[in-house]
Parts: structure tokens; C-alpha cells; sequence
């Protein structure tokens, strides 16, 4: 598939600058795959669509962050969009840390 190859490294590029991505777009278009594709090297993705790790987003965001080496991909993240401040937060906390 040419669009999520090209998509990726769009991404890729991307995520060098900013800490932060939002990826969206109309369903059944490929962005779970697209997300899952760029998880396999230095990336961890998880979904909203699992039940624990929905309401572990819910109930107390920051673990989930601070369990996994950033950047962390999340899928169907409009079912928690309780994480999308702290993301932000943590996305500037980050970037502090690096310079």
C-alpha cells in the first residue's frame, strides 16, 4: 500500500520536530495499520479499543505515558479523549527535557 509508506515517513519526519501527532481521518481508511506499521521499530502503539487499557486512560493517564518509552502511538484515541491534554503536557515536558 503506497499511501502508508508515504504516510509513514511523513509521520517519521514529523515526529522529529514535534512530540505530539494527531492522525485522522474518515474510518476504514488504513490509520490503525499505518500506526501499527511505524510501532514495529522504536515506537509502541497501543489502542483504546482494549477495554484495560481504556479505562487505565481514563482513571489515571500519566502511568500509561510514563510506562513506555515516547514516542507512543495510540489508536482510536476519541474513545479517551481524556489523554489529549496530558498528551500535550507531556509532548512539552519532553521537549524541555531535550534542551
Amino acid at each position: 500500500m503506497n499511501y502508508a509508506r508515504t504516510l509513514g515517513k511523513v509521520i517519521e519526519r514529523a515526529n522529529e520536530s514535534f512530540k505530539v501527532i494527531m492522525l485522522t481521518g474518515m474510518g476504514q481508511v488504513g490509520k490503525t495499520t499505518l500506526l501499527r506499521d511505524l510501532a514495529v521499530n522504536d515506537r509502541v502503539y497501543l489502542t483504546m479499543d482494549d477495554p484495560r487499557t481504556l479505562q487505565i486512560a481514563r482513571d489515571d493517564p500519566y502511568p500509561l505515558f510514563e510506562s513506555h518509552k515516547l514516542p507512543i502511538l495510540i489508536g482510536e484515541v476519541q474513545y479517551a479523549p481524556e489523554l489529549f491534554p496530558h498528551s500535550i503536557i507531556i509532548g512539552i515536558q519532553t521537549k524541555l527535557k531535550s534542551t
